[in-house]
């Protein structure tokens, strides 16, 4: 069996992924873990508390906040 685990996003990890075709693909620093098509394991940031980061963000000065859903 092999799995590949990357800190990347899914979109960034799936032309490698592609190519190696690893029984199971961990992404997102270990926000989702998937087995093909089937996700075995999804914890994503609540929206609210997304929210008040990118406000966050914004209040102290950032020009641009990349957010990815």
């Amino acid at each position: 069996r092999l799995t590949v685990a990357t800190g990347r996003a899914l979109p960034a990890a799936a032309p490698f992924a592609a190519a190696i075709q690893p029984d199971a693909l961990i992404v997102n620093g270990g926000a989702l873990a998937m087995a093909g098509e089937r996700v075995l394991l999804s914890r994503r940031i609540p929206e609210k508390v997304a929210d008040r980061m990118t406000t966050a963000c914004f209040r102290a000065g950032a020009d641009i906040v990349t957010v990815e859903t």
